[in-house]
């Protein structure tokens, strides 16, 4: 089984300055990790970030962000958490339904 991607928090879209167009690395693409459990409760609460901590390795293999350049001159910030499998993902998501997108844009 491949592991499973879920999307964490709405993307950010950003303007990419014109003076930075030239940067290395402006019109990239790139994923990174994100490591520590301060960073975890900050941004998903401390009992998600207590679960994720204490099944890290097992059903949880870490917490990423994306840059995706958007074309002309922008990038799109995304956070994701990824786990083993599609069922330890929705057993996270059933536990922690405020952090599942996919119900929150339906209850839209």
């Amino acid at each position: 089984m491949s592991p499973t991607w879920s999307p964490i928090g709405n993307p950010n879209l950003v303007n990419i300055p014109f003076f930075a167009m030239t940067a290395t690395g402006a019109k990239c693409s790139a994923a990174y990790p994100i490591t520590g459990l301060e960073t975890l409760q900050t941004e998903l609460g401390d009992l998600a970030a207590a679960w994720l901590h204490g099944n890290e390795g097992k059903q949880f293999l870490g917490f990423y962000t994306t840059r995706e350049y958007v074309k002309p001159k922008a990038a799109r910030y995304q956070n994701w958490l990824v786990f083993r499998n599609k069922k330890a993902s929705d057993e996270f998501l059933d536990l922690f339904p405020e952090l599942d997108l996919k119900k929150s844009e339906q209850n839209d």
